[in-house]
Order: structure tokens, then sequence, then C-alpha cells
């Protein structure tokens, strides 16, 4: 993920004696520049939170820029009628910066099945599948009829993460006085964790990173890629193991319920997930996911006003 931010909004540092610059230069997704952008550069001051807003219109080589004499961050929006808004925030400090901003066109938004989903991974299941249309497990653990993919998890307990007196005025203080064992366990325990992720009928997966761009309101490409899916992956969870944790989020397409004749397949239900799976060692995955119903169409272009999965409160992006 960090080498696609790199690629998709290019930070270069550079010297000013006279305030501090940033440049931006709007492109669309061929890298083409695009005029007619309107660009917001807002500086913020050190000075009681207070900001000083730029306002322009990119020119014809794309380009639109604007200097401050006293900053600590900046925020950079650019809007363009038929294009989906870009935001890149600047949190390092007063710099100068040349920044290439990709816009993504709005082509043709369709209703999707979109849901943040926290699943309980049953003790002792083995294998289980998950059904993304309907939101859940498949029979016997949950309502679900079809398996989209499907899930081998395994845990460990090795004990606490205290010891000693500093354990005991944990376990004992007011806060924690009616908790189970069971309970002390989630909140304290040392848990590590291993799950297979396996596409459900085969080649499945396809980890979408090259054309991931993370400051637009469409993060992923508008439609899932035919080809490159590959059959499963593996990640690990840990509690108190910074380096087995799943931190870094990987966007991924998913094709499911495929059907295939001398080699090809004929029909498949495409999926996207833009921030992957995240895992739990306790024993839970999470992810927000986008699923088209119709068949052989891949395009996962989601338009917001409307989610097929009606229960969902929240609204979505793109």
């Amino acid at each position: 993920m960090r080498t696609t931010i790199l690629l998709l909004a290019v930070l270069t540092l550079s010297t000013c004696t006279n305030g501090h610059e940033i440049k931006v230069r709007v492109i669309d997704e061929n890298r083409r520049p695009l005029p007619g952008a309107e660009v917001a550069i807002i500086f913020m001051r050190p000075v009681n939170g207070t900001s000083r807003v730029f306002r322009g219109v990119s020119g014809t080589d794309g380009r639109y820029g604007a200097r401050e004499t006293i900053t600590i961050g900046a925020l950079v929006t650019v809007k363009k009628p038929g294009y989906y808004n870009s935001e890149m925030r600047n949190e390092f400090g007063a710099r100068d910066y040349n920044v290439d901003l990709v816009m993504r066109r709005r082509i043709s938004p369709i209703p999707l099945v979109v849901r943040d989903l926290e699943l309980a991974i049953p003790k002792d299941a083995g294998r289980i599948g998950v059904d993304l249309e309907a939101g859940d497990w498949v029979a016997p653990f949950g309502k679900g009829t079809v398996s989209d993919f499907e899930v081998r998890f395994s845990n460990s307990f090795s004990g606490y993460q205290y010891s000693g007196e500093e354990w005991d005025r944990i376990r004992f203080a007011k806060v924690n006085a009616n908790l189970s064992e069971e309970a002390l366990r989630d909140v304290y325990g040392k848990w590590d964790a291993a799950a297979t992720i396996t596409a459900s009928g085969g080649l499945g997966f396809v980890f979408e990173e090259p054309d991931f761009n993370p400051f637009s309101e469409l993060t992923m490409p508008h439609e899932a890629p035919e080809e490159g899916y590959g059959p499963k992956f593996e990640m690990e969870g840990s509690t108190y193991d910074s380096s087995r944790m799943e931190i870094e989020k990987r966007p991924l397409f998913l094709r499911t319920r495929a059907e295939v004749r001398d080699g090809k397949v004929v029909r498949a239900n495409y999926v996207k997930l833009p921030e992957g799976i995240q895992l739990d060692a306790r024993g839970s995955l999470r992810f927000t996911y986008y699923f088209n119903p119709r068949a052989n169409d891949r395009n996962l272009e989601f338009d917001p006003r409307q989610n097929l999965a009606k229960e969902q409160e929240r609204s979505y992006p793109p």
C-alpha cells in the first residue's frame, strides 16, 4: 500500500526561501492533464488553529499552486463535474510539495449490496463459508445459503499480557471485578491466530494495489478485472505481537459463484473489498464489501443512494 500511495501522489520535497508552496497537477486515470478542475489548498496555521484558503482552477496543463508564509500542514481538495472528488491531507509539517492527484471519472454508478460486516468465528467450525449476499455465515452457523469464500481459522491463548503485581492490580481493579475468566482473556490475553481464506470454487481473489487511489472518493477501479485471480491467501493475527498484526489494509477483488465450462468462466459474480479483510486473533473477521448480485457484471461503481442492503443505516462511498 505504501508503494501505491507513492505512485498515486508523488510528494517531492523542495527548498523554498519565501514561505511554503504546494503545486497541484490534476490528471485523469490515463495520466493526462485535466484542466478546469476546482482546486482548494488550505494551509493550517500554528496560531489558534486558524487556516488560510486558496481557491483556483487547474490550467491547460492541469496545474494550480499556492504559497503561504507560515504553515504547519495543508489540505488539498479537487472537484470537477463528471469526476469523483479527490482529497489529500498533508500532516508532514511546513514543506513545499509537488502533488499529482488522479481524478476518477463518474461512469455508471449502480445499485450494489454494501455492508460493514463483523463475524464472530464459531469455535471448532473447521472450514466455514461466508454468504455475502445474505451477510452471514452459511448454515448451520448462519442464515447464508451460498458460500462466496471460506475461512479456516485457528488460534491459541498463551497467558496474559501482564504478570506479577501489575496483573494483580488489573485483575482486581473495580472496573474488572465482575468480568469472567473468558472476558478477561478477551481483554488482556495474549492471542495468536492464523487463517486461510479460500475462494469458493477456485480462482477468486486478486489484490488491487497498483491502481488503488487512496485520495479519490472512488478508491478502486470501476470494474473488477477479468483475469489474475488466485485461489486463497493466508493471514496471521496477534493481540500483542505487532509484527503479526493485520494492520495494513490490502484492497482486493473477489470473483465468486463461478461456473466453468471447458476451462472458461461462463458465469460469475464480482465483489470489491476496499480495505481487505481484517483478522482479530481472538476469533473474528471484519470487512466492508460491495457485492454485485447481477451475474457477469464486473461493474462495481456504487451509487450511494441505492444500497440493496436495506438494513444498513450509514452511507457508503462509491
